[in-house]
């Protein structure tokens, strides 16, 4: 593997970092402020208990829908790494798959439901809600593929901007309940799906049987560590309110929400890379170094500051009910940071062949998360959940760094110490990006 460190120049054709950076982060950040948005109404609205049950069902909606897309995601890249397609044929073989992966949850969230009374109308959310999130989650990756990431952010955009709206109007005429909050979170995921498609209709071109059948088998092999990766940060969550009831799962998914405004850092960080993930392998280790550099300063920053302001902001913000959800936040935040930055390092490993070691370290990292969570929630309340996660969330970065210097031959150093010239290209390439 090459040792090279020095940066190797764009050429023409090469699909520009930043510019996809800015792209995406800044979309991505509306999507951020907007879900916060939501997130404050519900709480203040429903309050905590409500609000827990909102939480419950969107996170494990989307848990399901992250297991499901886990290996599906992984395995693209890899087709495309390989030259078994391009990238512009995945529209056809995202959407297959992602039929078949969202049936399954379907009838097993079906199946749960009638055996179970209690949660019954929950579990049917849950159900209805994760296919169009697998649907949609397979096409953004297909459309990141195909260098479309203009037409992932704004479709997202204007999805999470209908739910927004939705909740506003429930809000204000005092309608707002947690069945037709749910209602709006589907919705939301439909409407994407529609508005990306539309916008990428001219690129969806027909697919081979064979490289459907070829996706399907990957997914399903690269599934374990992947989906492990994703489950780690919604399975606390679910741990919280079967510990420690809605009421407090209530509380902490405030804390979750906030920290997951530096979320949106990961998608953009995965989302500007994808399309660099044709090039050869040196390139390509340029740009996962070089933005993970860049990434964790801007993280570093963000983070500090929401945590130094998190006494003062959340109360103001969600109500003194919220109040004491500062802690857990603090808690969140470095793990967050570690979380944030694995992906492109993930995502090259899993593409060339490193599916064993990063499944050995997903499910170690996992089986850690559920069995310290289960001990502590049932002795201190859900702050014990901020630091649990936090520390898994560090361990599983730690691991993905060691695997990524030892495979391609960098240093630590390479991966996670900023440089001047880092700096100098990230300011050039900016400049370059708004005078377009």
């Amino acid at each position: 593997m090459p040792t090279d460190t020095s940066p190797a120049p764009e050429s023409a054709g090469e699909p520009s970092l930043v510019a996809n950076a800015a792209i995406a982060w800044s979309l991505f950040a509306g999507r951020a402020v907007l879900s916060l948005v939501i997130t404050v109404l519900v709480a203040r609205e429903l309050g905590p208990a409500g609000r827990g049950e909102v939480t419950y069902v969107v996170n494990l909606g989307g848990l399901l829908a992250l297991v499901a897309t886990a290996g599906t995601g992984v395995s693209m890249i890899a087709l495309v790494v390989a030259r078994r397609c391009r990238p512009e044929e995945l529209y056809s073989a995202a959407i297959r798959v992602g039929l078949m992966f969202g049936g399954v949850i379907v009838v097993v969230t079906a199946l749960a439901a009638v055996a179970s009374a209690q949660h019954r109308q929950q579990l049917l959310a849950v159900g209805i809600g994760a296919l169009p999130l697998v649907l949609q989650s397979n096409l953004h990756q297909a459309a990141g593929l195909d260098n479309r990431l203009g037409a992932v952010t704004w479709t997202s955009l204007l999805g999470v901007s209908a739910y927004a709206l939705g909740t506003v109007v429930t809000v204000v005429t005092h309608t707002a309940t947690v069945r037709n909050n749910i209602a709006l979170w589907t919705g939301s995921w439909v409407l994407t799906i529609v508005l990306l498609l539309v916008a990428v209709r001219d690129r969806i071109t027909p697919t081979d049987r064979a490289v459907v059948a070829d996706l399907w088998r990957r997914s399903l092999r690269t599934s374990a560590a992947a989906a492990a990766v994703l489950a780690i940060w919604r399975i606390d969550v679910v741990l919280v309110q079967l510990r420690r009831g809605y009421t407090e799962l209530g509380l902490y998914s405030v804390a979750v929400g906030v920290a997951e405004i530096l979320v949106t850092m990961a998608i953009g960080l995965r989302s500007a890379v994808l399309p660099h993930q044709s090039l050869d392998d040196r390139r390509l280790i340029d740009v996962i170094c070089r933005a993970t550099r860049l990434t964790l300063v801007g993280l570093v920053i963000m983070a500090v500051v929401m945590g130094a302001t998190a006494p003062w902001t959340l109360p103001l913000v969600f109500g003194q009910a919220y109040a004491h959800t500062a802690p857990a936040l603090m808690l969140l935040l470095p793990g967050v940071v570690c979380f944030v930055l694995h992906y492109p390092l993930f995502d090259f490993i899993s593409g060339r062949g490193g599916t064993r070691p990063l499944t050995v370290l997903a499910l170690a990292a996992l089986a850690l998360n559920i069995v310290v969570n289960l001990i502590a929630l049932g002795h201190f309340d859900y702050t014990a959940a901020a630091l649990t996660s936090s520390a898994t969330y560090a361990v599983l970065f730690a691991g993905c760094v060691m695997l990524f210097v030892r495979q391609t031959g960098r240093t630590m150093s390479d991966v996670l110490v900023a440089r001047a010239d880092d700096l100098r290209a990230a300011r050039t390439a900016i400049v370059s990006f708004v005078r377009r």
